[in-house]
């Protein structure tokens, strides 16, 4: 499931880190950056790291831009960057179970859900066996253009983690 969120963005930042071209894999670990613009190649993924130890509400990457353009075959990901197996509020007590966060896990009637279902901003919890998803909060003054993949699942091979945590703010979905 797929939540993501279209508005008109929030004020960004005076500082800038100029324009970021991803032609091969390349990870940000978490934070708040901003950008004038960011092309992911096709062929290369950004990864966007999740951190539970970090001393914020939002635990993901955060990024400010004016534009950023998702190449067809390209990826920008939060997949399994939420917390570890049967870990962080909605961990299940099974490694049968999948982690919780705005929906309760497949079969996980151990814990309740944390976090909005409708508003996510939270990593998602580690299932029985894997990664829950991070989380990416993308603020894009101008277009935002995706012809590859936006993502921020769980980890997937058994009893998954809890999904995304994924919001969208641009002037123009491209």
């Amino acid at each position: 499931m797929l939540l993501a969120f279209f508005s008109v963005p929030y004020a960004t930042h005076a500082a800038t880190l100029g324009d970021l071209v991803v032609s091969e894999n390349m990870t940000i670990p978490a934070g708040v950056y901003v950008y004038d613009s960011i092309v992911v190649k096709t062929g290369a993924t950004l990864t966007m790291q999740g951190s539970t130890t970090i001393d914020t509400a939002f635990k993901g990457v955060q990024i400010h831009a004016q534009n950023i353009t998702i190449e067809d075959g390209a990826s920008v990901s939060a997949t399994g960057q939420g917390y570890r197996s049967r870990q962080g509020p909605g961990a299940p007590t099974n490694f049968r179970w999948g982690g919780s966060y705005g929906g309760v896990g497949g079969g996980n009637i151990s814990t309740s859900t944390y976090g909005s279902a409708v508003q996510p901003t939270h990593l998602g919890s580690g299932g029985g066996n894997n990664s829950g998803g991070g989380a990416i909060e993308l603020i894009v003054s101008g277009t935002l253009s995706i012809e590859g993949t936006l993502a921020a699942d769980g980890s997937n091979t058994g009893s998954g983690g809890a999904l995304l945590s994924l919001q969208v703010y641009c002037l123009v979905l491209g």
